[in-house]
């Protein structure tokens, strides 16, 4: 994760193996702060299944979002 300043921003990404195929979970937030430690902006989860990839294309499917979070 990044906590600097006026920007928040994780990364979380975990990978395992099924059947002799990689599948993956990412989870990307990026914040920036307008009042003390309340942080709002943007998140994406990216998911890859091998079994439900029918085109065999390697591309992860998308969910994007509004995130608003704290820290201190």
């Amino acid at each position: 994760y990044w906590l600097d300043g006026e920007e928040l921003r994780l990364n979380i990404y975990h990978e395992h193996e099924v059947a002799e195929r990689i599948n993956s979970v990412e989870l990307t937030i990026l914040t920036k702060t307008s009042d003390e430690g309340v942080y709002d902006g943007r998140y994406t989860l990216a998911i890859y299944d091998a079994a439900a990839d029918t085109d065999q294309d390697g591309k992860p499917v998308e969910v994007k979002g509004k995130v608003s979070c704290g820290a201190e």
